[in-house]
């Protein structure tokens, strides 16, 4: 019996131990949305749920407000550190990469919203070279009767490192 739980605990380690991510990964995307598109209640068909002044439930304005246009900063910060990454076929390097994202969430009234958001890439190593990823995203709802439509548009510009693995 006690020869069986040794071989399942090896087994259950071994597994878990061979998982693996990706050495870099995508920054979050945050998919802005419209207040027109959100979920409707059962009752609230065709309507845009607006709190009751009357209930002491009134939106309260943000610092970042100017009439119907909020901005909305968001920020990311991510370090990661790789031994083993890739430089040239088989040659492989250390390196900590900084990864830097600011950006600004702008909401146009209840239909539209905009996100602008750069990212850039630092290495520690010098046989890599830094970049600068850049996301945008513009959304687009309304509601009227029955009927929700939704627009969307997003655009990136990124750069990814080049490795060739093999040459005929």
């Amino acid at each position: 019996m006690n020869q069986v739980l040794r071989v399942l605990c090896c087994s259950l380690v071994l597994t878990c131990a061979s998982r693996a991510q990706d050495v870099l990964s995508p920054p979050p995307t945050a998919a802005p949305t419209a207040a027109a598109t959100q979920s409707f209640g059962a009752n609230d068909v065709g309507t845009i749920p607006v709190p009751d002044a009357s209930l002491g439930v009134a939106p309260s304005p943000t610092p970042f407000q100017w009439g119907e246009i909020e901005a909305r900063p968001h920020f990311l910060y991510r370090f990661l550190y790789g031994d083993g990454i890739p430089a040239k076929p088989g040659v492989d390097t250390k390196t900590a990469i900084h990864e830097v994202s600011p950006g600004l969430l702008l909401s146009l009234g209840s239909h539209w919203t905009v996100d602008y958001t750069p990212t850039w890439y630092s290495y520690s190593s010098s046989k890599f070279s830094d970049h600068l990823d850049q996301a945008l995203h513009l959304s687009f709802g309304s509601a009227y009767r029955d009927w929700v439509i939704r627009l969307n548009h997003n655009y990136s510009a990124t750069s990814t490192p080049l490795v060739e693995t093999g040459r005929q």
